[in-house]
């Protein structure tokens, strides 16, 4: 399987909420780096995705950018969700985020 077919899974694989997958996707000593915050691991991130995903249940990643080479690939892409129906329905939130 190509590199840049793994980042496109792994994404999908987060955007589908598959957290079980994701779990067989990452290290062990997975280190999150969200913001300035602190790494986290693997569960705390979990969590983190799931409160993330009820506040915006249609988001989505869309990938803008790959840089490979035969096993390591950033990414450039944007979290894109619309706000949930109970907020104005023309808000948007993009996010950047990067896989390394």
């Amino acid at each position: 399987m190509d590199i840049r077919e793994v980042a496109r899974n792994f994404y999908a694989t987060i955007d589908t909420q598959d957290w079980d997958k994701l779990a067989s996707l990452v290290s062990p000593d997975l280190a999150v780096h969200l913001g300035i915050a602190k790494p986290i691991g693997f569960d705390d991130w979990r969590k983190s995705l799931t409160e993330f995903f009820v506040g915006f249940p249609d988001g989505h990643h869309l990938i803008d950018d790959y840089v490979s080479d035969a096993d390591k690939v950033v990414t450039r892409c944007r979290f894109q969700a619309r706000t949930p129906a109970s907020s104005m329905a023309s808000n948007r939130a993009e996010i950047a985020c990067r896989l390394v």
